[in-house]
């Protein structure tokens, strides 16, 4: 009776542990930035809008007292990133990438003029350094996966 318990129990604990979700992997994004006017002061008060251009989800928030702005929990895709304010061209930032688990920064330069104009910025490279976070990671695509050498055929 003991070890039957014993083992129901055992199996329990398997069980549990094999349901857990992997805590470790993040499936989400973020889009960070500064947004200054053009002698490099800080703009608080900003309207930032992000567009994901695939599915049409739309966030807006404003920049805080030092010009940054902050979307967290965003799943991958094509964003597209605008800020506007009283008093300066709409600035327009498109083709942003946002990968699993990795942080895209967006700044935008502000230039006095009429609300009605718009700077459109192509992102058309990412770049080659990161500053935002201190881990590292990478992305496999098919063609990588395919040239790994393989070790199945190997004789020890």
């Amino acid at each position: 009776m003991k070890q039957g318990l014993q083992w129901v129990c055992a199996l329990a604990l398997s069980l549990g542990l094999t349901a857990m979700p992997a805590a470790a992997q993040v499936l989400k994004g973020q889009i960070l930035g500064v947004v200054a006017d053009q002698s490099g002061a800080l703009v608080p008060g900003v309207k930032v809008t992000i567009l994901e251009t695939r599915t049409n989800f739309q966030r807006t928030t404003e920049t805080n007292d030092t010009g940054n702005f902050f979307f967290v929990n965003l799943d991958p895709g094509d964003y597209r990133v605008e800020a506007e304010k009283t008093g300066f061209n709409k600035a327009l930032r498109s083709g942003v990438e946002l990968l699993p688990n990795t942080t895209a920064r967006v700044n935008f330069e502000l230039v006095p003029g009429a609300v009605t104009q718009t700077i459109d910025v192509s992102a058309s490279a990412a770049p080659l350094l990161q500053t935002d976070r201190a881990d590292t990671g990478g992305k496999i695509d098919q063609k990588q996966l395919q040239s790994l050498p393989m070790l199945f055929n190997r004789n020890y």
